[in-house]
């Protein structure tokens, strides 16, 4: 199917740079939302003695439309209780921050898409005039006081599923009409939480199409007799069976959410408290909890390390907390847990856009340095467990400091970055059902994205390249015999041109500089303490094959006499139960993390703890 410019909001594991996946992945675009005003109406008064603030705005974001809600109790202002409920995205909500509302005006920042808004009050105190600024676009934002969430009032809804190989996606039209009766419509895709995306809509008697421009898709469908059904095809690089109903309110996404049974919910049998330490070198202060068993004795502590991406303490992802789960576990077990948000994420502070690895190991340091003054602990027995590229991240320390009692590493590299990344795509493109010129594709947007990005000053903008490696793209493909010809060819460079665009903004970034280039080996063979490296056999974001060889002859070389090296049937890269090891199942699974992964590390500790 053709590669969609929804990308994933984070990623759990090591950042997958495909050029094509099943339907969607998704990142906000902009985390703020707009329909047309005229398709609104409040539904509420507000309610006496009410000491919650509440403002509605929305922004045309160019392929998109996205409403959002702002909210926040009086006496929260400035203290960080402010929120930002994005409407479109399924209403998550996202923690603002040095937010000012007074007489002159309306001013916030929004650190995790590094967004920042500020607005002027008028006279009468109930609508702000502003400007969203996000990735260098400054957008004109209007805010006006409301009593409770705006209710979308659209001519008609549709509603269905798609059927896509591993997906099921539900998905939503919203369709409008002016004052002079000219249609508009919207798109949802309600299970993936990424909605409000223009589309061309067009009705001729029963026959009803749709045309969603900046998603390369198009629905083509007949209503029945009563117009409440509606059955068709969605086309986006192939044909699906789609039937749709019409209902009378938009979706709620909520609803859709799929359980998570393993998600820790109280009463606890162990303690569990809200922590801050700081990371001087960095300037920073982390947040986290730490949880502890109830025990008259210092007991041994894991400190998690997450993976790639801006990251909260409990590595959520897909409404899977999995390092809630592992932490809960532990704790049950004996084994104390300090886990944390990632500088600029949750409460941290700091600014994550601008840090590497080798800044996020120094926040693993500050976290030793702390527990180390908490009665509670045991010094001597203070371990890592590190996912993905939090287990590169694990052995650089323990390699440079002795206080490091154990290291455990999920999913852990063996190589560099880019033979993570070239690797990650071949098995992702084909476990998609990726043909040869798909592989081929992926390969090369890579080595040419990765070789310009090398060549460029840190920081430097890839507007003025864009063109250049999207013809070096083309060529290769062109004398590959995978580039369409004739008038084909001029639509297909402009989409390689946004693809090549897309990939150059996501390489050249501080994180990725430094990841493609690191060798995890010299670290390993100088890690002396007990190690435990895991992988799930169906990994296809850190190959197990690829990376434990290189793992186990680096602890090899280190002349480490206690070392497990191990895969884990039929899990994939966030140790789940699995078909393929997909990231595109990674939503539909329930599982958070497989009991046999978890009875594996618990085992493991139990015999290196003392």
């Amino acid at each position: 199917m053709n590669r969609i410019s929804i990308r994933r909001r984070r990623s759990i594991g090591l950042t997958v740079l495909t050029l094509i996946l099943i339907v969607f992945v998704r990142e906000p675009t902009f985390v703020t939302a707009q329909i047309p005003a005229a398709s609104l109406s409040d539904t509420s008064k507000t309610e006496p003695g009410t000491n919650e603030i509440l403002w509605y705005g929305e922004l045309d974001a160019g392929t998109r439309l996205f409403r959002f809600l702002f909210k926040a109790p009086v006496e929260e202002l400035g203290k960080g209780g402010a929120t930002l409920i994005s409407i479109d995205e399924g209403e998550t909500e996202f923690v603002l921050k040095d937010v000012a509302l007074d007489e002159n005006g309306f001013s916030f920042s929004l650190p995790a898409t590094k967004a920042s808004y500020s607005g002027t009050l008028n006279t009468d105190g109930d609508s702000i005039e502003g400007v969203w600024s996000q990735r260098g676009a400054k957008l004109p934002l209007k805010l006006r006081k409301v009593a409770s969430k705006p209710v979308d009032a659209a001519k008609e809804i549709w509603i269905g599923t798609i059927n896509a190989g591993l997906q099921k996606l539900v998905i939503q039209f919203r369709i409008y009409a002016d004052a002079s009766g000219k249609l508009s419509a919207l798109m949802d895709s309600v299970s993936q939480k990424a909605g409000g995306f223009k589309a061309d809509v067009n009705v001729d008697g029963n026959n009803l199409s749709l045309n969603v421009g900046s998603l390369n898709a198009k629905f083509a469908g007949e209503k029945n007799a009563t117009g409440t059904e509606l059955v068709g095809k969605w086309t986006q690089g192939a044909e699906i069976p789609l039937a749709m109903k019409r209902v009378e309110a938009e979706a709620d996404s909520k609803s859709l959410e799929p359980k998570r049974p393993q998600t820790p919910k109280g009463p606890f049998p162990y303690d569990s408290k809200e922590v801050t330490f700081k990371n001087p070198s960095a300037g920073v202060e982390l947040s986290g909890t730490l949880t502890y068993p109830k025990l008259d004795k210092p007991v041994a502590v894991a400190i998690l390390i997450s993976g790639s991406g801006p990251q909260d303490r409990d590595e959520t992802l897909l409404g899977h907390k999995p390092f809630a789960v592992l932490a809960d576990y532990l704790s049950r077990n004996g084994i104390a847990v300090l886990r944390f948000d990632d500088r600029g994420v949750g409460k941290s502070t700091g600014n994550f856009n601008l840090a590497s690895s080798k800044d996020f190991s120094s926040d693993v340091e500050a976290a030793i340095d702390f527990l180390k003054l908490d009665p509670r602990v045991d010094p001597l027995q203070i371990g890592l467990i590190g996912h993905s590229e939090g287990g590169l991240i694990a052995p650089g320390v323990a390699a440079s400091r002795s206080d490091v009692a154990w290291i455990i590493l999920m999913a852990g590299t063996g190589v560099n970055g880019k033979e993570i990344l070239y690797s990650q795509g071949q098995l992702i493109v084909a476990a998609n059902g990726g043909d040869d010129k798909s592989l081929r594709t992926q390969r090369t947007l890579q080595e040419v994205a990765f070789d310009q990005v090398e060549s460029l000053e840190p920081g430097a903008d890839t507007a003025s390249v864009v063109e250049e490696c999207a013809a070096k793209v083309l060529e290769k493909m062109t004398k590959e015999g995978d580039a369409p010809e004739g008038t084909d060819l001029e639509p297909f460079e402009k989409e390689m041109q946004v693809t090549v665009r897309g990939v150059l903004q996501t390489v050249n970034t501080p994180w990725m500089r430094y990841f493609l280039t690191y060798e995890p080996g010299p670290a390993l063979e100088k890690t002396k303490c007990p190690a435990l490296a895991i992988n799930g056999e169906k990994d296809l974001q850190v190959d197990p094959k690829l990376n434990l060889t290189k793992i186990e002859q680096a602890l090899k070389v280190s002349g480490n006499k206690d070392y497990t090296i191990l895969t884990l049937p039929g899990l994939n890269h966030l140790f789940q139960t699995c078909s393929t090891g997909s990231p595109n199942e990674y939503e539909s699974i329930e599982e958070t993390l497989s009991p046999r992964f978890l009875e594996t590390v618990g085992n493991w500790l139990k015999a290196h703890v003392k």
